[in-house]
């Protein structure tokens, strides 16, 4: 706990122990811009209010502003006043800009009453799945053989000799794209400007 929340992307800390979905994790705006939008006051009163929004989930606060989780994984950051107040959409013009409005035209989509589309394909959310289960078996000193049938299942390791088998191939791969993605390789998949 020597570290702090932001080095791994995070505005405030988590317990680990809480399951996923019951999680209240809020990103930094700068480090997940598809998924936080960032608001300051608009300059006149024609700007959105977030107040009368059903799909808040969860706000907290800050010396410097709110961060507001929606409903399907949206969040904005209101800096500087309250989210009953106007608000304006801020875009800095820099790497992530193109992240950054879309994170902007999801919001448009929960104002309308859309949850915006996912950012991951089922396909892409099953592959994720594999590796963050091989990480999980590797980190608890499992062999890739092992790993290999927690994700395959027993009767496919053993169909091919393992020294030559592209189960095991599959099996290094997964691991090590889940080590690669605890290493810091998971804020590219919120939207991170390339660093």
């Amino acid at each position: 706990m020597d570290a702090q929340p932001q080095m791994w992307g995070l505005q405030f800390w988590v317990d680990p122990v809480i399951a996923v979905d019951a999680a209240q994790v809020f990103w930094r705006r700068e480090v997940a811009p598809t998924h936080v939008v960032w608001l300051r006051r608009a300059a006149n009163d024609d700007g959105v209010r977030l107040d009368h929004l059903i799909d808040v989930i969860a706000d907290r606060r800050t010396g410097e502003g709110v961060h507001v989780k929606l409903r399907g994984g949206l969040q904005a950051y209101v800096e500087g006043c309250e989210p009953s107040e106007p608000l304006a959409a801020i875009v800095p013009i820099s790497g992530s800009f193109s992240a950054a409005l879309k994170g902007v035209s999801d919001l448009e989509r929960v104002l309308r009453g859309n949850i915006p589309a996912a950012d991951l394909t089922a396909q892409q959310r099953s592959r994720l799945q594999r590796v963050l289960k091989a990480l999980d078996a590797a980190q608890a000193q499992a062999t890739y053989r092992q790993v290999a049938i927690e994700i395959f299942g027993e009767e496919a390791v053993h169909r091919y000799d393992w020294r030559t088998s592209s189960i095991r191939d599959a099996a290094i791969r997964l691991v090590r794209t889940g080590r690669a993605l605890s290493a810091g390789g998971y804020l590219k998949l919120l939207g991170a400007a390339p660093s």
